[in-house]
């Protein structure tokens, strides 16, 4: 194995000083295939690694070392009226999203209705900024929600991330009338017409990709994660020039880490970047799996930490939650044993 994955990187490498980027342009015979794979991979697990290494390791490491873990839980305590105060301060606020809890996406609603509809701009990754245009008319109901989905080619992808909490979060922003936009960086033309062609058809993942295409780049679109953080920060940090709001960004965690997207808009437009982090659990997403553990939730719950306050480590909050495991069941099933 190790020799064929040195194969492959060579012959990568050779890839990257030609034409044939197989990372910008489509692989168009099966070696590109393989190592766009390989490749995808590679970036995956290097920031899987990062992130075991990132907020929430740095946070139960400060903890671990300014006191006893019990102690600095409940001298850090702080209402979420007080949580919201401060976060309101910032021009930009990172919701370190877990795609798979339901329960969080309560947590959301609480938070931002605390910080007020008119004080905010709510940026989600679930959607791309090339559809702006369809998700303002949604929010200010000039358009129906089925229209909204149909109109974006998303109508079994809403279906699939439904018991994750994303359709009532958005019905709950249109409903409060809350600016909200897509950050996420735009797909190929080529592969959104195929995706809502396989919605039209109501066809459910994994798809067959269509010709030219890795399935990767059909079932794991965006895993150029660098990227995707690059596009995020410039959307927000656009956003803040222009507007007195604070951007929250509903974003996956890994984005949230303090050296991809809150680094990116430091040192691109010396923003201080807030992050409130979910639950300090054992979620770990691995080559197969995905676990999770309860027990920090129940420890950090007799500590204090409840459904109404909020624990600060230095600037950044954590939120404290328990953890559904049908719902974790249900998001490996769906959308990572397509790749077992």
């Amino acid at each position: 194995m190790t020799n064929l994955k040195s194969l492959l990187y060579l012959l990568w490498s050779s890839l990257l000083l030609s034409d044939s980027n197989p990372i910008n342009t489509a692989p168009n015979n099966e070696l590109e295939k393989i190592i766009l794979r390989e490749k995808l991979k590679e970036r995956a697990e290097e920031y899987n690694r990062s992130y075991e290494n990132g907020i929430r390791a740095r946070i139960i490491n400060l903890i671990s070392s300014e006191g006893k873990f019990e102690e600095y839980i409940k001298n850090n305590l702080v209402s979420l009226d007080e949580m919201c105060s401060e976060l309101l301060s910032s021009k930009v606020v990172i919701f370190s999203d877990v795609e798979f809890s339901s329960k969080q996406k309560e947590h959301y609603k609480k938070i931002l209705l605390k910080m007020g509809e008119k004080k905010i701009i709510a940026g989600i990754e679930l959607f791309c900024d090339d559809v702006n245009g369809e998700i303002k008319k949604y929010i200010h109901k000039k358009i129906t929600e089925d229209e909204f989905y149909r109109n974006i080619g998303y109508e079994q992808i809403i279906k699939e991330y439904e018991r994750f909490g994303y359709r009532d979060l958005m019905r709950f922003l249109r409903k409060e009338d809350i600016e909200t936009v897509g950050i996420n960086k735009p797909f190929d033309k080529k592969i959104i017409e195929f995706l809502k062609k396989m919605s039209k058809e109501g066809k459910k993942p994994p798809y067959e990709p269509p010709e030219g295409f890795a399935l990767e780049e059909i079932d794991n679109i965006g895993c150029d994660y660098y990227e995707r953080d690059k596009y995020a920060s410039k959307i927000a940090g656009e956003f803040t020039k222009n507007s007195d709001k604070t951007f929250v960004m509903i974003i996956g965690a890994i984005h949230g880490d303090k050296e991809h997207i809150p680094k990116m808009l430091k040192e691109s437009y010396g923003l201080e970047t807030r992050v409130v982090e979910w639950n300090l659990s054992g979620v770990r997403i691995d080559n197969e799996n995905l676990t999770i553990n309860n027990s920090i939730y129940e420890r950090l719950k007799r500590c204090g930490l409840d459904d109404n306050n909020a624990l600060r480590v230095r600037e950044d909050f954590v939120i404290n939650f328990s953890w559904n495991p049908k719902e974790t069941d249900d998001y490996k099933r769906t959308f990572l044993e397509r790749y077992d």
